[in-house]
């Protein structure tokens, strides 16, 4: 168990120090590098903290002000065209 603690706490480490943003990229990296105690540890156990650690790291790359902002440009895009005719 503690073998497993450390294992998870290394592939955290990573996740958190190469900011990893998708759960697919940590899986594709693992398949690429040979980490197959890591695929195994992700396949099998401790998804859950994975992702949303992922998740957490991507919400702090992309803050939800953004996605407000585009979407206002749009609706403002889209406005305009319907008064254009």
């Amino acid at each position: 168990m503690s073998s497993r603690r450390a294992v998870l706490r290394e592939m955290m480490e990573f996740i958190l120090d190469s900011r990893i943003e998708s759960f697919a990229s940590f899986l594709r990296y693992c398949l690429s590098t040979g980490q197959d105690e890591w695929f195994d540890i992700v396949a099998n156990n401790n998804t859950l903290v994975i992702k949303a650690a992922i998740d957490s790291i991507y919400q702090e790359n992309h803050p939800k002000e953004e996605k407000k902002d585009y979407l206002a440009d749009n609706i403002a895009k889209v406005k305009e065209m319907a008064k254009k005719g």
